[in-house]
């Protein structure tokens, strides 16, 4: 993993100005959010299309169907953040990113193999609203962080590959010392509470 991110989020807008912060040099060109809710990321990006089956999206899109309505490489960036883990069709739509994509692709998963979430599932207690019986919006997968890297790397297309890979850690006064940030480097498994990664398509 590179440098440490910059910033915290705790709801979709928060997340979306964690996503202007920390990826501004991929957000100038033509900009798809997959999966974008009430479309939160559009004030960070001058030209901006959401798609989605809820919220306020630009074009009304059923990610279940495994296809993106658009055409090779008509988005400068494509940004999926925390959206594949309720997919059926997570791989599927996976590769559809980066087939729409000309640049950049920057992807979320939550990582459910955090310390906290294990706590949560050895005290008996639901580990979150997603996985329970009455979910929000349920999760159809429990990813890991090594998990989530390797099925990124898998599916990425031959003139692909991935510059920044990090993990998500919420502020906390115990995580903000550099010894936290060696050890959670080590085991991003165990620490980080999401899988975050920009991957880049090369200059041909």
């Amino acid at each position: 993993m590179s440098t440490w991110a910059v910033g915290h989020y705790q709801n979709r807008q928060q997340r979306a100005q964690f996503v202007a912060a920390n990826f501004a040099p991929c957000l100038s060109g033509r900009v798809l959010d997959v999966g974008c809710g009430d479309a939160f990321l559009s004030a960070h990006v001058e030209c901006y299309v959401g798609v989605d089956l809820v919220g306020e999206p630009s074009v009304v899109v059923d990610l279940e169907q495994g296809t993106l309505p658009f055409a090779d490489a008509s988005f400068d960036t494509v940004v999926c953040t925390d959206v594949l883990e309720h997919l059926e069709s997570l791989p599927q739509v996976l590769t559809e990113l980066y087939r729409v994509a000309r640049r950049y692709v920057i992807i979320s998963l939550p990582n459910m193999y955090a310390l906290g979430w294990r706590l949560r599932f050895l005290r008996g207690q639901v580990i979150s609203k997603e996985y329970s019986l009455t979910p929000r919006n349920r999760h159809k997968w429990l990813p890991s962080f090594v998990e989530a890297s390797s099925l990124v790397r898998d599916k990425l297309p031959p003139s692909w590959h991935v510059v920044w890979e990090f993990g998500y850690y919420p502020p906390a006064w115990w995580r903000a010392g550099p010894i936290y940030r060696r050890v959670a480097r080590r085991y991003p498994n165990l620490l980080a509470t999401a899988y975050w990664v920009l991957c880049e398509q090369r200059e041909t």
